[in-house]
């Protein structure tokens, strides 16, 4: 298996690279961006072993090596499987003797076995696809979204889609959204013959955008739903995210109250009886503090919040997002709002956030117009923004 990194400015050259440099056939490894200036590194591989031609070939049972021959994957298998500290299994003792298998061994060679089935899987799954489907794939390992996420979505594209439909840009747009779409929850419309006052908190690490995304809302219900609308604060260890607060409550001619303990929040809250919607902004800290969780939850218990919003940005890494939402989990967060959409390479990356967790998804922020830039999350509406967020003229053409 022949594997190269690349240095590249965008999708459109990494794609152009890879191809030229290494042929159609090759295979994204991994892509990140680059820690100092612009761009990205591409990581791509080329199995040099023979591939199949027809969809007659594909669903036949792949020929086994020739004996003595490690195919490309499981050479791979056998880099990795030293990597790891595996021992061989066929060890020699220091007499020449074989030893004993050990459990050791035995788990070693599991890995192996895995890792060269996983590797032979996915070259004969994605090796031949059309061009247009390669292309497509690629892209999204470029844009960071999750490899599971992306070749299931690419496998239902190249099992279950007449392949001409990806002829003509609008019909593949068309396809794309339908099958995208399935790949996102999102939340149920709001009740509208609901009377009761509706309490909303925010939640979230520090630099999401949690008080931006606040006045969005208080905006939306205010201005296009009607509603009274009222703000609270708990936010008092940053002094500006209340004075920020403050401010947009001015121009919007919004009551704004401080509540400094959960027993004042309780009686803040029972000020605001009159009020259609509620809507608290919380600290935002290191979720892995305990005092601060033992904090907040302190305040959500007393607000009993119709709904909690974990605030997301889309720029946070996969890794990194995923240890946020588990820092969140105790607090019951029955949404998401993913913030900072139009700061990332490609919006599609919000599949990431599915994979993550069951929360649905109730919101988008793209911007820091308020209230323009705020999307709410339906399936169409999401499946629409990933379809034509992709270059697929040019893929056709």
């Amino acid at each position: 298996m022949q594997i190269k990194k690349f240095k590249v400015k965008d999708i459109a050259e990494g794609l152009k690279t890879v191809r030229d440099e290494m042929g159609e056939n090759a295979l994204i490894l991994s892509t990140h961006k680059l820690r100092h200036g612009n761009g990205i590194e591409v990581v791509a591989a080329l199995d040099e072993t023979p591939v199949v031609t027809s969809a007659q070939e594909m669903s036949a049972t792949p020929p086994a090596p020739v004996q003595g021959v490690e195919t490309g994957a499981q050479n791979y298998a056998s880099r990795v499987y030293s990597q790891i500290g595996g021992v061989r299994q066929n060890r020699l003792s220091e007499n020449g003797q074989q030893r004993p298998q050990t459990a050791n061994d035995e788990r070693a060679g599991m890995w192996k076995e895995r890792i060269a089935a996983k590797q032979t899987e996915q070259h004969w799954r994605f090796g031949n696809l059309p061009p247009f489907l390669q292309k497509l794939r690629t892209a999204m390992l470029i844009a960071g979204i999750h490899t599971e996420i992306v070749d299931r979505i690419i496998g239902t594209l190249s099992v279950d889609v007449p392949q001409k439909r990806f002829e003509q840009a609008e019909s593949a747009r068309e396809v794309l959204s339908e099958v995208m779409q399935e790949y996102v929850s999102v939340a149920a419309d709001d009740d509208d013959r609901d009377e009761q006052q509706k309490v909303i908190a925010m939640v979230g690490p520090t630099g999401v955008g949690k008080t931006t995304s606040i006045a969005k809302l208080a905006s939306m219900y205010k201005f296009q739903q009607h509603k009274r609308v009222a703000l609270i604060s708990v936010d008092t260890f940053r002094i500006a995210a209340v004075e920020q607060l403050r401010v947009f409550a001015e121009l919007a001619e919004m009551p704004l109250r401080v509540a400094y303990s959960p027993h004042q929040l309780g009686d803040v809250l029972s000020g605001l009886q009159e009020y259609d919607v509620v809507l608290i902004d919380t600290t935002g800290r290191n979720p892995k503090n305990r005092a601060y969780r033992r904090e907040l939850q302190q305040f959500l218990e007393i607000a009993d919040p119709a709904e909690i919003h974990l605030v997301l940005s889309a720029t946070t890494r996969y890794a990194e997002q995923e240890d946020i939402i588990r820092s969140y989990t105790n607090l019951a967060c029955n949404r998401i709002l993913l913030t900072k959409i139009d700061e990332v390479m490609n919006p599609s990356i919000l599949l990431n956030v599915h994979k993550l967790s069951a929360i649905p998804m109730a919101y988008l922020a793209n911007g820091q117009n308020i209230p323009e830039d705020l999307i709410i999350a339906k399936k169409d509406v999401l499946g629409k923004l990933m379809a034509h967020s992709w270059d697929i003229e040019k893929w056709i053409n």
